[in-house]
């Protein structure tokens, strides 16, 4: 709580494969799900932590409500698995266009030959085997 202002902060760890794309899209559904069921949309939120996705990601799209992409899955049923959550969420769900990328605040984001377009930090993780952004942090509007 801060200036009489109370937040809610959502801190999380998504699984870590990326062949299981469809794991993590059904993990972020069940969050989106629960937010829509138990916070006003009056409330301040916080959505962040290690997603374990790029932001070309489906996990990421669906938070920033951007058309869905090709999946990655690590077997053929993944592909129709994401479809029916993808389906169920949008039919059960109102569209959570509140959700911004904190991100778009930096002034790289801002830049005049591109208006709107987020740049994204090059890496939240850097090891022997992978660099790149898989950390991410969203907020509302009201934040």
């Amino acid at each position: 709580k801060t200036n009489g202002l109370d937040y809610v902060i959502i801190n999380l760890h998504l699984f870590w494969d990326p062949l299981f794309e469809h794991v993590k899209f059904h993990q972020i559904f069940l969050i989106l799900d629960l937010l829509k069921r138990k916070y006003r949309s009056d409330e301040r939120i916080i959505l962040c932590g290690d997603f374990n996705s790029t932001p070309d990601s489906n996990t990421v799209r669906i938070i920033e409500n951007k058309p869905l992409s090709t999946f990655q899955t690590s077997y053929a049923t993944g592909q129709q698995i994401i479809k029916e959550i993808y389906k169920k969420y949008m039919s059960s769900l109102p569209v959570l266009d509140y959700f911004l990328n904190a991100y778009a605040e930096y002034p790289e984001s801002n830049k005049k030959e591109q208006p709107g377009v987020v740049k994204y930090p090059d890496f939240s993780n850097y090891t022997k085997d992978f660099k790149g952004l898989i950390d991410h942090i969203f907020y509302n509007k009201l934040t």
